[in-house]
């Protein structure tokens, strides 16, 4: 068995701006992000990782070098895992409370990215990561469209609910493939990272 440890980025420019973007080299992260990340490597030093794949967008790359520095652990950067593509809409701001709802429509629409090729993307990856403790630093969409299969949920609109807020850790467990979510989206808080860690080292998952 093996861990697999989901992180989207910390905070961004983007995010802050309420835009939606694929550029590989805009939009870098804020103060708030940068300490967010430090946050979730100085905790998760305390597990063995074997390896760090990221999306190759700079907020993503930021976040996994700031992790890297305190695991002392390669990062792959990988196009498997960057962001969903936005297509005419890149780089242009959206509603806070309505991003989901225009997404939906614009993927049905073959605008943006469809929901099904995110999730191929990224378990194209995951399913390769065999007997290695792994962290995948990428999107917030690529996380939930995984989580949401792993749960049973076809579609984007039914994986409304997920949320995976920035520099936030989700825990799966890898059996042979056999993919077991244990957490979704823990935000980067020291205690609650700490626990979700404590957690799997008592529970002897950690190798």
């Amino acid at each position: 068995m093996n861990v697999i440890l989901l992180i989207r980025h910390g905070e961004s420019e983007s995010n802050i701006k309420h835009l939606i973007s694929h550029d590989i080299e805009s939009y870098p992260l804020t103060e708030k992000g940068l300490e967010q990340s430090k946050i979730l490597g100085n905790e998760l030093k305390k597990l063995k990782i074997d390896i760090i794949y990221s999306s190759p967008v700079l907020r993503c790359r930021q976040t996994a070098q700031i992790i890297s520095e305190y695991l002392k652990c390669p990062i792959i950067y990988d196009e498997r895992v960057k962001e969903r593509f936005f297509g005419k809409f890149n780089n242009k701001r959206i509603d806070p409370l309505d991003w989901k709802t225009f997404l939906i429509d614009e993927a049905s629409k073959k605008c943006v990215e469809e929901w099904d090729e995110l999730y191929l993307r990224i378990y194209d990856l995951i399913k390769n990561v065999k007997g290695k403790s792994t962290i995948i630093v990428t999107h917030y969409d690529l996380i939930r469209a995984f989580i949401a299969k792993q749960l049973g949920l076809e579609d984007e609109l039914s994986a409304w609910g997920i949320v995976i807020p920035n520099a936030s850790l989700t825990v799966v467990l890898n059996k042979n493939n056999d993919y077991k979510v244990k957490a979704i989206g823990i935000p980067p808080v020291e205690e609650l990272i700490s626990k979700t860690i404590c957690d799997l080292m008592s529970n002897s998952i950690q190798p």
